[in-house]
């Protein structure tokens, strides 16, 4: 984490945007590792690459009917994500830029 607030400090005088990706990536990574080490049926989230290809394929194939191959395999149902207290919500709505009604920044600050 020391590593992560150094670089922090020195980006300080530059644009927010490259310390806001760096600091999502930090709380989806801590999300990701807690949540997929708890046991096998967690770590199905590992598929979420392949659903987002699924995905992707499908908004392709319903722009251009009939110009792609098929994909070979379904694989499965996107994941639900919830954070895990007020404050990592709150966090990934400051970094995301996600806007946060008053009564809802008041919530989340106490």
């Amino acid at each position: 984490m020391d590593l992560q607030l150094s670089r922090a400090a020195r980006w300080i005088d530059e644009e927010a945007d490259l310390l806001a990706v760096v600091l999502r990536s930090q709380i989806d990574l801590r999300f990701w590792a807690d949540y997929v080490s708890t046991g096998p049926d967690e770590a199905a989230f590992l598929n979420e690459v392949n659903i987002d290809a699924q995905e992707l394929h499908e908004k392709m194939d319903k722009a251009s009917p009939g110009a792609l191959q098929p994909l070979p395999v379904r694989m499965g149902k996107r994941i639900k994500l919830t954070r895990s207290n007020d404050e990592e919500e709150y966090a990934f709505c400051v970094v995301a830029g996600f806007p946060a009604s008053r009564s809802e920044l008041a919530r989340l600050t106490g």
